[in-house]
């Protein structure tokens, strides 16, 4: 559902001609959400299917949003950093990235 919010967002954003280089958006993903950032062949082994969100995560990077995942939450829920898609930015916690992010001004969107 984050993800999708993150796209609702660009889409609004386009749709009220926002020029893209206007918009900052990063996108955290952790919690229950932390395999949406497992590349298919992590995904597959873990689910028995290709990872849904990759097409998604794809078009966000393609509309100049930064796609990260919690280091804590994948060492948490036992994935390798290595299992972790090309186009998903690891950091070491998501507390840490919202914390700067939000003191240099960036609004926080939750779900």
């Amino acid at each position: 559902p984050g993800l999708e919010r993150a796209a609702r967002f660009v889409n609004l954003a386009g749709l009220a001609k926002v020029p893209g280089k206007n918009l900052e958006l990063v996108a955290v993903l952790h919690g229950p959400a932390t395999s949406a950032a497992l590349g298919d062949d992590a995904y597959l082994k873990r689910h028995q299917r290709t990872n849904p969100n990759r097409k998604l995560i794809a078009a966000l990077n393609e509309a100049g949003v930064d796609v990260m995942v919690c280091g804590q939450a994948l060492a948490h829920k036992g994935f390798s950093t290595t299992e972790v898609a090309n186009d998903v930015t690891v950091a070491v916690a998501a507390l840490t990235v919202l914390a700067k992010y939000q003191s240099a001004g960036y609004a926080l969107i939750p779900n």
